[in-house]
């Protein structure tokens, strides 16, 4: 089954430990009837001797969710981001304003170009040398004006970035993200969520190793 066609946090990022193939989603009757979901290997599936059991799809969905957030929600890890998009946002104010300047710079240099041609066609007007030129050259000119006064008005126009301190602490901004994911219903936002930043999770029935970039 296709990662984005299944309910499950992990279908797509799981693999056997013991032999290294994927997982795939299987289902099973308890001895009530229900119908289970569970995780298996590839290979053990197809019957070429990996040893790997399989796991219950929904048990081990809510533990390893919530060993996640444990590990990866914590007050230093999301302090760190706080921090990271701090710097990030006066790092844009920095580069929007040297972009701000090359495009002032480059307006005033075509604005005095065109000045000294019309300067030109004041002074010497139909006598002016190579008069058939002016008139392609100024088109150029007034059309290149016009793109960098528009590029100067986007950059003006820019959301700039909050900078300073944030209004809540990372203890509290841990909490709130946490209870957002618990209280999601959604599986394909919760899916997107664990995907974010999890990147293989390596599994047998003693341990899990999970590969994620915080």
């Amino acid at each position: 089954m296709a990662p984005g066609n299944t309910r499950h946090l992990f279908a797509g990022l799981l693999a056997c430990e013991h032999c290294g193939a994927g997982m795939k989603m299987s289902t099973g009757r308890g001895r009530n009837g229900t119908t289970y979901h569970y995780y298996g290997c590839n290979t053990a599936a197809s019957g070429k001797g990996c040893r790997f059991k399989p796991m219950r799809a929904d048990l081990f969905d809510a533990w390893l969710l919530d060993e996640l957030l444990d590990r990866v929600l914590t007050r230093e890890n999301v302090q760190a981001v706080i921090d990271q998009l701090d710097g990030a946002a006066v790092c844009w104010v920095k580069d929007r304003a040297r972009r701000r300047s090359a495009l002032v710079l480059e307006l005033r240099t075509a604005e005095g170009r065109r000045g000294k041609l019309y300067e030109v066609l004041e002074s010497q007007g139909r006598d002016a040398p190579g008069i058939h030129e002016l008139g392609p050259r100024l088109r150029e000119l007034n059309e290149q004006i016009r793109r960098l006064e528009l590029a100067l008005v986007a950059v003006e126009d820019e959301t700039e970035p909050i900078v300073g301190r944030p209004a809540v602490s990372a203890d509290d901004a841990a909490t709130v993200m946490r209870e957002m994911v618990n209280g999601c219903e959604d599986p394909k936002t919760l899916r997107g969520f664990v995907a974010s930043f999890v990147e293989r999770v390596v599994a047998s029935e003693k341990q899990v190793r999970v590969e994620y970039h915080p």
